[in-house]
């Protein structure tokens, strides 16, 4: 039997740095039948004609140019070019385990048409490519539409396999200019949208390296936060059924996901602005030490500007005080988590 053919959509602007990386990361997979899409969204860099050497280079590439106008209408161009069964997005900052296109497009031949996407999951890296840190995950599948408005647990942009049909039937990513000249999560939201008609398929393997870094989209906190208000605006509309309460719980764990990416970055006066935010939409939230700990050293460092406090890693021997400070905010978590229609668990 031929495989299906993936197109491989990958939106680029001002990109030169890591997007050699990216580029190569697809090329390597071991999965062959693949078309690649770059889309390059009106850059003044290298990255055009970095695009361009590669498709000398390897006839599956195709590449095309507009004026900028944002990670969503470019990669809505992409898929509008693809001619793909399956259509796998990667930004031009993140990169991918030779295994991820195989082992996603396994799965959803496997599963089957009611089977809208399939995510598996991400370590983040940093400016060099090196891991950081896994990024938390929810080893669920299935039915997750609620799971997925209380936390995305897809994770980044760089993540899902989509079937190309669901995505005619529930259109594209939200552009910039449909939210008003911000974006950040226009990928939570077309995930969400594919929940709510499909099932969800997932890998449980880290196949995704996802860049966090300064200057980045996902380090534009006010932008962040205003898209994503943007998309739950329009969730609400579509689904007035769904309990007021999980969209406070969302709104909480999103605003301590910006928090502890501020922090990371240093910015302490936008560390204050996430915490107000988040105890606004779920006063709850104040169970979790986090808050307290980035308040206080935020604050002295902002004082004194110096890096005071900077934790380090040692050899852990049973409880530690941290820990314990967490177990009330777990037991919220658990519980909140037990009320919510999550799919089948994967062991």
């Amino acid at each position: 039997m031929s495989l299906p053919l993936v197109s491989v959509v990958i939106p680029a602007f001002n990109a030169e740095r890591h997007f050699p990386q990216a580029i190569e990361s697809v090329l390597a997979q071991t999965y062959r039948n693949i078309e690649v899409i770059i889309v390059d969204d009106g850059s003044t860099d290298e990255t055009p004609q970095l695009a361009r050497a590669y498709a000398r280079r390897d006839s599956r590439i195709r590449v095309f140019r507009q004026d900028n106008a944002g990670v969503g209408a470019a990669r809505n161009r992409g898929m509008a070019e693809a001619r793909g069964e399956f259509i796998a997005p990667l930004d031009a900052d993140d990169f991918w385990n030779p295994e991820k296109l195989e082992k996603q497009t396994a799965v959803l031949v496997a599963r089957g048409e009611r089977w809208g996407f399939a995510y598996c999951w991400s370590n983040s890296v940093d400016r060099e490519g090196k891991v950081t840190e896994p990024i938390v995950h929810w080893p669920v599948e299935g039915e997750i539409f609620e799971a997925l408005i209380y936390r995305n647990i897809i994770g980044n942009a760089s993540v899902p396999l989509f079937r190309a049909s669901a995505l005619r039937e529930v259109g594209g990513y939200l552009t910039r200019a449909d939210q008003g000249g911000v974006q950040g999560c226009e990928d939570w939201d077309l995930s969400l949208r594919l929940a709510a008609k499909y099932s969800v398929a997932a890998v449980p393997e880290f196949l995704v390296a996802y860049r966090q870094i300064a200057g980045t989209m996902s380090s534009n906190f006010s932008g962040m936060a205003s898209s994503y208000q943007f998309a739950m605006s329009g969730l609400r509309h579509r689904h007035p059924e769904v309990p007021p309460r999980l969209y406070r719980w969302s709104s909480g764990h999103f605003f301590m996901y910006l928090l502890n990416t501020a922090y990371t970055a240093g910015n302490y006066p936008e560390c204050f602005r996430m915490i107000r935010h988040l105890l606004a939409a779920d006063a709850t939230m104040i169970l979790c030490p986090t808050i307290y700990r980035v308040f206080i050293v935020g604050l002295l460092r902002m004082l004194t500007g110096r890096e005071i406090l900077r934790r380090t890693r040692r050899p852990q021997t049973g409880w530690t005080p941290r820990q314990v400070l967490w177990i009330p905010a777990q037991i919220l978590e658990a519980r909140r988590w037990g009320t919510i229609k999550h799919g089948t668990k994967i062991e």
